[in-house]
């Protein structure tokens, strides 16, 4: 079983991120749906989780100041990106790598959550599974877009969304070598809720709304209930 669950969570972000890639030339309305996808995902997925995983040895207050600490680390990391931007095109490279980057390593943690739960209890795993394998699909769409809003090429965007397929398969894998307490990935789950805030409200939803604004916001509150919708049927 775990290793059809480890096939699906590769399968679910390309899916993503090839439906992105096949209407590139619309990609600022997949920004308006990434943009509710990811800020969804940080307030209503990572968030929940960081808090109940670190439940018992990280208090609230803690888990927040970390969520805080990820928000700022990734707006310095923007800002310096954007220094760059204005005299080459390293910048955008660096933006494109820095939230590419963000997801896959969001789904290696995926992956490793996935698999610390079905070595507790198989039932465990594949719940959690569900709701990754739901979500996933959204990340590949983002990490399409993280590299069309900042001119990456076609290939590039190939390579980062390979990346991101295998980087969940990886965090599964991951966990036959190495076992890290539960609680201490509420906080890793903590710092990627803070990036994910910062890149869905800083950068995804004002630029979403350049243009097609008649229908951004219903494409926005459409990545919402997709992340919500994901969520209660891993709850089932």
């Amino acid at each position: 079983m775990i290793m059809l669950i480890t096939l699906v969570t590769f399968i679910s972000p390309l899916a993503g991120g090839l439906h992105a890639l096949r209407f590139t030339p619309h990609y600022r309305l997949f920004m308006a749906f990434s943009a509710g996808a990811v800020i969804g995902m940080s307030l209503l997925d990572l968030l929940p989780q960081s808090l109940g995983l670190g439940r018992g040895q990280y208090n609230p207050a803690m888990i927040t100041s970390v969520v805080t600490l990820g928000f700022i680390v990734y707006m310095l990391l923007d800002r310096f990106a954007l220094l760059h931007k204005h005299i080459n095109v390293s910048g955008l490279k660096v933006r494109a790598w820095l939230g590419a980057g963000s997801f896959s390593v969001h789904s290696f943690f995926d992956g490793v959550i996935i698999g610390l739960a079905y070595q507790t209890t198989p039932s465990m795993g594949i719940i959690i599974a569900t709701g990754v394998i739901a979500h996933n699909f959204s990340d590949g769409i983002n990490t399409v877009i993280a590299i069309s809003k900042n001119n990456g090429s076609i290939r590039s965007a190939y390579k980062w969304l390979l990346a991101n397929s295998i980087a969940p398969v990886a965090g599964v894998m991951s966990t036959y070598l190495f076992s890290l307490p539960i609680p201490d990935i509420s906080l890793v789950l903590a710092l990627f809720c803070g990036f994910f805030l910062y890149m869905g409200s800083s950068d995804l939803l004002p630029e979403s709304l350049e243009v097609y604004s008649r229908w951004s916001m219903l494409i926005t509150l459409a990545g919402f209930a997709t992340i919500y919708l994901a969520l209660q049927i891993s709850a089932l």
